[in-house]
């Protein structure tokens, strides 16, 4: 704007100089008063008139330099205006966009709601625990449901620096069996609990607290996930801080938890913690990769066991890194970690070192668009070694290890396992996932018995039909080596159907 108007006054102030009515013009009655002069005052009426016209013509000429010097001065001026706009404009772009205040609080529904049939087949033979309704090696059908409803209320202004939140979703989760005891038709309902229930304060424009009952979700759940397959979930009792300079920068977590309160005995007594501090170092890097560092503990006080003798105090310490990008047509995945630290054992006995570990990579071809994903995949996780002193068990900590070992969850825990897989999905609609996954199982440490332990095969059938809506139906086979199970060498079998609905 500032430029236009510059230009439209210099283009006003030529115009009126050498417009034929302005100051440059000659008006009209000046040649009239000159012939209407007498003839008898003009000795010469021509040299007369010449003269006067070349004095007219010296005056328009020194009326035109003093136009064209005020155009040379706007000029400038207007420069001088644009270099400032420039100027101005840098600055604005180098300074940190100042998000605008909140207005008032704003309130949003929260709701996490599903029902599954789960059907089991065969693990009861094979001697295989399930985590199905009745914990142990059971087959029989069940409805498992999770019901959550909650709000979360943003936007709590507390002073200039310090925002205010609230996430508040309680839930009901359990089984309807048709097995003994039966309970539909019955009367054993599970009771109302709180899943989240946290204050959270943000802080400038780079720190955030939370406090309270929380989730702790980090890169693929390997580790510390939600476990949201589970009807019930995973949340931690405790407070995390984030702080992150930039926004979509790079941020650190540090957070500490309580696993359990001891109780009696003063402070401390057989309590339990679980910290540490996760950082998310991707934005370093650019290009979409992402890269994370984590250092976590697991801390059990001086507690007595089931049996009634007492325990020294032990520490579990997970030092861990994640990579994750894609080049083009290719997506690669990598976690590993190292486990240390001291397994107490009962007073008078001295405590086992922990040195274990566990390794897990994939690497992905994207076809046809990204319509189709194949995916070769191999683990790893330490088994202990009886021959020695310590403890090479590698222990998985608070992962969802369902989503990697298997959907029949026949090799249970991320320990002592190893194997590979080849992964298949499609996306012929956009609403649409078509899973095919095969596994393959072997036993780091199998106590005289073969290493290989079954060979597992997956089909998963998702559909979002949109809305925080989806159905999803899947079914496991798993075909078992005698050799490893001493058992059975007949095939496990898991169906699963699921409606569900997400709002978060």
């Amino acid at each position: 704007m500032n430029r236009i108007r510059g230009r439209l006054v210099v283009t006003a102030a030529v115009a009126c100089w050498l417009a034929p009515g302005g100051a440059l013009a000659q008006p009209p009655e000046a040649d009239a008063a000159l012939e209407e002069e007498p003839v008898e005052a003009i000795p010469d009426p021509m040299e007369e008139r010449l003269r006067r016209l070349e004095e007219q013509d010296r005056a328009q000429q020194e009326e035109l330099s003093r136009a064209l010097g005020r155009v040379d001065e706007l000029e400038e001026a207007l420069r001088a205006a644009e270099a400032a706009e420039a100027e101005e404009a840098a600055a604005e772009e180098d300074e940190p966009e100042v998000p605008a205040p909140p207005s008032g609080p704003t309130v949003r529904p929260l709701a996490s709601l599903f029902t599954r049939l789960e059907h089991r087949e065969g693990y009861a033979a094979l001697g295989a625990g399930n985590p199905g309704c009745f914990p142990g090696a059971n087959d029989g059908d069940c409805i498992r449901y999770r019901a959550g409803a909650g709000l979360a209320i943003g936007d709590l202004r507390v002073s200039d620096d310090v925002v205010a939140a609230v996430r508040f979703l309680p839930q009901v989760a359990g089984f309807w069996s048709f097995g003994a005891p039966p309970t539909s038709g019955g009367v054993l309902h599970p009771s109302l609990d709180l899943y989240e229930g946290s204050l959270i304060l943000r802080i400038g424009t780079a720190v955030q607290v939370d406090v309270g009952r929380i989730v702790l979700n980090y890169g693929d759940q390997m580790v510390i996930g939600s476990l949201r397959w589970h009807p019930a979930g995973r949340s931690f009792d405790g407070a995390r801080m984030r702080i992150q300079p930039e926004a979509d920068g790079f941020w650190v977590d540090l957070f500490w938890t309580m696993l359990n309160e001891g109780g009696a005995g003063g402070f401390g007594n057989a309590d339990a913690y679980f910290y540490g501090a996760y950082a998310a170092l991707g934005p370093l890097l650019g290009g979409g990769a992402q890269l994370d560092a984590y250092a976590l503990g697991r801390q059990r006080n001086d507690r007595v066991d089931a049996m009634g003798g007492q325990l020294q105090w032990d520490l579990l310490v997970h030092v861990g890194g994640r990579f994750r990008h894609r080049i083009e047509i290719v997506d690669l995945r990598f976690e590993g970690g190292i486990q240390l630290g001291r397994n107490g054992g009962p007073v008078g006995v001295d405590p086992s070192a922990i040195l274990a570990g566990h390794l897990d990579g994939e690497v992905g071809l994207n076809l046809a668009d990204d319509l189709v994903r194949i995916g070769a995949h191999g683990f790893f996780a330490s088994g202990d070694d009886p021959t020695t002193a310590e403890v090479e068990a590698y222990d998985q900590l608070f992962p969802t290890a369902h989503a990697f070992l298997g959907l029949s969850d026949v090799m249970g825990a991320r320990t002592n396992v190893a194997g590979g897989a080849l992964h298949v999905l499609g996306k012929p609609i956009p609403e649409l996932r078509l899973g095919l996954d095969v596994f393959v199982f072997a036993r780091p440490e199998t106590g005289g018995l073969d290493a290989y332990a079954g060979t597992e095969g997956d089909v998963n059938v998702i559909w979002l039909p949109g809305a925080g809506l989806r159905v999803r139906g899947l079914y496991a086979l798993y075909l078992p080596n005698q050799g490893f199970w001493s058992t059975t060498s007949d095939p496990v079998h898991y169906i699963e159907v699921e409606l569900g609905y997400e709002l978060q």
